[in-house]
């Protein structure tokens, strides 16, 4: 029962749309009809403003965080049901019940829950996952000069560093099925500004 009542609270948390309230409170317009239409944190900062897409950035990611702190400590859930309830807290945002199931990508909130998960499993051993994700990052930001492309392959590597130093083959195995998932929400956006990144490398060329 308690594993049902965590995934219901998670996917409830996920289902906040932080993006659509914040532009509505700046701009009084839905999120999701200016831009790129994404209910996440790039279209916010880029068509309402950067502090607003900053704050937005900070809630989904508290958002998976809370899901995974309310699994482990409150709910008492090892790390990878806990994982799980991590996986409806993106499936809140990107079908949030509050806007008829049409939210954004999760990816702010998966980060949201990877860096809970790692510091919270390992604590200060969880560094030895994080500098290698973080170094990655910034080279294929460097490389792409975008954060969507930096994500789509970044989020593969985060189940095998975390095995590497967890050994535990059960959330390996979560994590996997949930890089899926994530990977498959994001791919319209990574599809997108993949073309535009090979647009620009020919022109450039």
């Amino acid at each position: 029962m308690k594993i049902l009542l965590s995934f219901i609270v998670a996917y409830i948390l996920g289902s906040f749309p932080s993006a659509y309230v914040i532009t509505k409170l700046k701009i009084g317009v839905d999120i999701r009809e200016i831009g790129t239409k994404n209910m996440g944190t790039g279209n916010v900062f880029h068509h309402v403003g950067k502090i607003e897409g900053l704050l937005v950035l900070l809630l989904d990611v508290l958002k998976g965080s809370l899901a995974i702190i309310i699994a482990i400590y409150g709910f008492k859930l090892p790390y990878y049901i806990a994982t799980i309830s991590g996986m409806f807290a993106v499936l809140g945002h990107v079908f949030p019940v509050f806007l008829n199931f049409k939210g954004g990508r999760g990816a702010a909130t998966t980060l949201g829950v990877h860096l809970t998960i790692i510091f919270s499993y390992l604590e200060l051993k969880g560094l030895f996952v994080f500098i290698p994700i973080l170094i990655i990052y910034l080279i294929l930001i460097a490389m792409t000069k975008s954060q969507v492309i930096s994500l789509f392959f970044l989020f593969p590597v985060y189940p095998f560093l975390l095995f590497a130093v967890t050994m535990d083959f059960k959330l390996f195995l979560v994590n996997i099925v949930f890089t899926i998932m994530v990977e498959l929400f994001g791919f319209p956006n990574f599809k997108r500004e993949f073309n535009n990144f090979i647009t620009l490398k020919r022109g450039s060329s």
